[in-house]
């Protein structure tokens, strides 16, 4: 499907030539190097299947989580290329021992799913079907949750046996795209499946806060495996899927909505806190224990999608102006996180400085993984705000990775943010950088009509799928209002 014209007229094509010539650079790395395996070692150039949440199989994933991005950057002939590979030597069946379904649902599901929103090519659907019948196999009937680690061939989750606890994310980031499978196919048992899922995660014994689950979950129980809220790595995703399921079920889902309003107010109320930079006050989500006393602050990377995340449901709570700023409030935290470090990229990790005096912050982890969520949430406010602040901010981010994370070979990703010039840490140019973080700052920097919000939404690997109801049909649809 070819893109319309724009109508919107507030691109910036410079910058966007500039994200451009990025992804052009990590895709013909990653074709040159390692064409075929799951990730491309820069500082190496040679490729990598060794990442076990893929198992042992030689799946392309850096290949197929990068399609869509290619399709919308213009890169007809690089994923004309891609599309032969999935069509000649892709197959489920090369996925030896053990996977995650947490992964391999946001990153190929969701990629197959999207390429056949966009294509109507039979190809990508086929693909999303096949998985999906193999993920049914990895539910426990009794409690209706997953098995986050699974064998894509042979698997029986009731006598199968690798847990029993799981971070909430893991079972709770299925709906998107199980929503939009039981679509195209015509059956119905994924949303189910999804739907059984949610349950689980808002059981009283599983709820430590209104509408906040604690962080692991027994999956063959149901029951909590630890008493920690929070809205950062591990349950970060969970919470993005009930907001966004009632976007994409057309607002109709308003068991999705109801349970992000009380989400966010619990958030607005329980988990934002005070932090000072010096005397100047900022505030920073947080993390309690055991269902109640003090926030701790303590901030991952993984948790800076919350600002995007308050941005885009704030409009459908019952507090809209206040959880606006809740969105606001954490993704000025993260551009802090950027700011304040010699390199201008942002940590893995920080605990922020809840008394007066001193610095905001102290790096937990001071390594930067081409991580998306910073500016993940800049897109987002940008399209809610229409502040010019998240574009500048994004642009001084795609500035520093081309300066920091740029190699020979693609894309690295850095030992410690806070030394110029830094030093490679692992090599690796992980799939979620062509697929999340160059795929955000080109929209950044693109026209509203560009995959406009009111009709696609994103999956926590940024691959968008049709709102229900914004088009005639449910497949080979315009990405471009």
């Amino acid at each position: 499907v070819k893109a319309a014209p724009s109508k919107a007229g507030n691109a910036m094509p410079e910058r966007q030539a500039f994200v451009k010539k990025m992804i052009k650079h990590a895709w013909d790395s990653y074709e040159k190097y390692a064409w075929g395996y799951n990730e491309l070692l820069s500082v190496g150039k040679t490729g990598s299947d060794s990442q076990g949440m893929f198992g042992n199989g030689h799946l392309g994933a850096s290949l197929v989580d990068a399609l869509d991005t290619l399709y919308i950057a213009g890169f007809d002939k690089e994923y004309q290329r891609g599309r032969d590979w999935v069509a000649k030597e892709f197959t489920f069946d090369k996925a030896a021992g053990e996977v995650s379904m947490f992964e391999m649902n946001i990153r190929f599901m969701g990629a197959f799913l999207t390429m056949y929103a966009f294509t109507g090519d039979d190809l990508y659907k086929k693909q999303a079907i096949d998985l999906g019948e193999r993920f049914a196999k990895g539910f426990h009937l009794s409690t209706g949750l997953s098995h986050n680690a699974i064998r894509l061939n042979g698997f029986d989750a009731n006598s199968d046996y690798s847990g029993p606890c799981f971070v909430i994310a893991e079972p709770g980031s299925l709906h998107l795209e199980f929503a939009y499978l039981s679509k195209i196919s015509g059956d119905d048992k994924y949303l189910q499946i999804a739907q059984r899922v949610r349950t689980a995660l808002n059981t009283p014994q599983m709820t430590g806060l209104p509408g906040l689950p604690y962080s692991e979950i027994n999956t063959n129980t149901g029951s909590p495996c630890r008493t920690d809220i929070n809205l950062d790595g591990g349950s970060d995703s969970y919470y993005e899927y009930v907001m966004k399921s009632f976007i994409q079920s057309g607002k109709k889902d308003t068991r999705a909505q109801r349970l992000f309003n009380t989400i966010s107010n619990t958030v607005r109320t329980k988990l934002m806190t005070t932090v000072f930079s010096g005397d100047k006050p900022y505030r920073v989500l947080g993390r309690t224990y055991g269902g109640g006393g003090g926030v701790d602050p303590h901030l991952g990377h993984l948790g800076c999608f919350t600002g995007g995340m308050f941005a885009l449901g704030a409009s459908f709570t019952d507090t809209p102006v206040e959880t606006l700023q809740v969105g606001k409030d954490i993704t000025q935290a993260c551009r802090e996180m950027y700011d304040r470090t010699a390199t201008k990229l942002g940590p893995d990790d920080v605990m922020f400085n809840s008394q007066k005096g001193g610095d905001l912050f102290s790096m937990s982890s001071s390594v930067y993984l081409l991580r998306p969520e910073v500016v993940e949430s800049y897109f987002v406010l940008w399209r809610v705000t229409k502040d010019p602040k998240y574009r500048e901010w994004g642009w001084e981010a795609a500035k520093a990775m081309e300066k920091h994370c740029r190699n020979d070979g693609g894309y690295t990703d850095i030992q410690n943010v806070n030394v110029n010039p830094p030093s490679p840490n692992s090599g690796v140019q992980q799939s979620f950088f062509l697929a999340e973080t160059l795929k955000y700052l080109y929209l950044l920097f693109s026209d509203d009509d560009v995959l406009p919000l009111d009709k696609w939404v994103f999956n926590t690997e940024a691959h968008p799928f049709p709102v229900d109801g914004a088009f005639d049909r449910v497949a080979g649809v315009p990405f471009r209002a």
